[in-house]
């Protein structure tokens, strides 16, 4: 009797044990399934500098991936040092060596901010090249040099990202961006500049309104439009007259040869070749 008490009781144990483990089992598994996943939701925000946190990096992610979906273009984010190299060099090879970019023509942006330096380059290629023009690039360095000036590198990489989706949209419908988005404070300068020359017209208008008003109320002389008037007819006779050339001067310009770069309707794209001769566009500054 004892004998099989004592067999049911291990049996117990037993059951007990295998249930703790497919437990631990299941609970390892999915550790190890998320870890990767939590990786792979960052993979276009690179922070090598820990400049950004990792919440920051994976509401970047959500939203990059928003765009890539929508427009078939790459987006990249790159927080590091140039490790030596021009800010292009470095944005254009992590760009070309990590297989980043969309579709045949691997199109993308990569912005590269590297806080030491103060520098931030925007390399483009494939159709990001046209979605990105000169004038556009300029636009979105000027856009987002206050926050990254201020070290506000959350701000500066939702604000790109935002960027990103506007300029995309722009250049499927036709028109790239050339120009920054009119905010409440350039509407009124260019109401205020519009305005100065209306009033200035309008005081020119208003002494031409006095003066005459006043000429008319005169009696003792009338209105004189020509000298012709003050000068004694007998007292000058034009008998003849003749044109003589008397030199002659050429100046002469060579043509400029035409240029290779990319030409759109915003003024187009000029474009360079990496280390690894793949082609791209881009520009960035200080800040």
């Amino acid at each position: 009797m004892n004998r099989r008490t004592t067999i049911t009781s291990g049996g117990g144990r037993m059951r007990a044990w295998v249930r703790a483990t497919l437990v631990t089992f299941v609970v390892a598994a999915w550790v190890l399934l998320a870890t990767p996943w939590a990786h792979a939701s960052t993979d276009h925000v690179i922070d090598e500098v820990d400049a950004l946190t990792d919440q920051e990096e994976q509401a970047l992610e959500q939203q990059i991936l928003t765009v890539r979906k929508t427009y078939g273009e790459d987006v990249v984010i790159l927080f590091a040092e140039l490790e030596g190299k021009t800010p292009a060099a470095r944005a254009d090879d992590y760009f070309d060596d990590n297989g980043f970019g969309m579709g045949p023509q691997r199109s993308g942006i990569l912005m590269l901010v590297a806080p030491t330096t103060r520098d931030v380059w925007f390399s483009t290629r494939g159709d990001s090249i046209q979605t990105f023009t000169d004038k556009g690039i300029s636009v979105l360095y000027e856009e987002l040099k206050p926050d990254l000036g201020d070290s506000n590198w959350g701000e500066a990489a939702t604000l790109f990202v935002q960027e990103c989706d506007r300029y995309m949209k722009a250049a499927d419908q036709g028109h790239p961006v050339d120009k920054a988005r009119t905010t409440l404070e350039s509407l009124v300068a260019s109401w205020f500049m519009a305005g100065v020359p209306g009033v200035l017209l309008g005081f020119i208008g208003s002494r031409g309104v006095v003066k005459g008003f006043f000429v008319s109320k005169m009696r003792n002389e009338g209105i004189v439009t020509t000298a012709r008037s003050y000068v004694n007819s007998p007292a000058f006779q034009l008998i003849g007259q003749e044109d003589v050339l008397v030199g002659t001067h050429v100046t002469s310009m060579p043509k400029p040869p035409p240029s290779s770069s990319y030409s759109g309707s915003s003024g187009g794209s000029t474009t360079h070749v990496s280390s690894s001769g793949a082609t791209h566009g881009g520009g960035g500054g200080k800040f």
